[in-house]
């Protein structure tokens, strides 16, 4: 019979559980909505069934990629043999190819200066960035999506702001999760995060991290 979990385990438990959410469950989600379309447009006889589930299938294989680096303490795959910038550049790229949302990306990273960040904090930017841009393609309603980065000597800003349908701040949403483990990533690095949102005028995510990791 297994041990019952105790306050001390919390913090791994806690991020176990948004790097699956963050991570997997994402891709997941998105395979799920390919299947989706697939069907739609098999039953309706549409050509481009069959490449949507193949693009179905690729999600599918990325969700157990991502499962086996977290199990053997891997970094994300985004993040293999590239800067950050890349990394999220990458991302973008995935969700252009299984959806019409048009995302822009700018940043003022030096490439020198990217590589030298904590890897800690590249996964913390990068889920960041993952989990805002799938709550705006899946919940805004919206089909442009800012997404900013910066960096400051002492700092890493970013923002992702949408212009869609918004929502009241402390409302129940079915992706409160998922907001709730910005926020916790953010305070575990000893960052601030602000979540800025309003009924039919969008939302907008702003993060500072610190470039070193907080003592908490």
């Amino acid at each position: 019979m297994s041990e019952p979990m105790t306050s001390e385990h919390e913090p791994e438990r806690d991020f176990i559980a948004h790097e699956i959410h963050d991570g997997p469950c994402q891709y997941l989600t998105a395979a799920q909505l390919m299947f989706d379309v697939f069907q739609y447009e098999a039953e309706g006889g549409l050509p481009n069934a069959w490449a949507s589930f193949g693009k179905g299938m690729a999600l599918l294989s990325r969700t157990a990629e991502e499962l086996r680096r977290l199990v053997n303490g891997q970094l994300p795959a985004h993040l293999d043999g590239g800067s950050l910038p890349r990394a999220i550049e990458r991302l973008i790229a995935e969700v252009h190819a299984c959806g019409r949302h048009e995302i822009e990306f700018h940043h003022d990273f030096p490439d020198d200066e990217a590589d030298r960040l904590p890897e800690s904090l590249k996964v913390a930017v990068l889920r960041i960035v993952q989990e805002s841009i799938s709550n705006a393609c899946r919940h805004s309603k919206a089909s442009r999506v800012l997404v900013g980065l910066t960096l400051d000597t002492d700092r890493v800003c970013i923002q992702i702001e949408d212009w869609g349908v918004g929502f009241a701040p402390g409302a129940s949403r079915s992706d409160g999760f998922g907001l709730e483990g910005i926020r916790q990533r953010v305070e575990a690095l000893g960052g601030t995060a602000t979540i800025q949102s309003e009924p039919g005028r969008g939302t907008c995510v702003s993060v500072e991290l610190p470039r070193t990791r907080h003592p908490q």
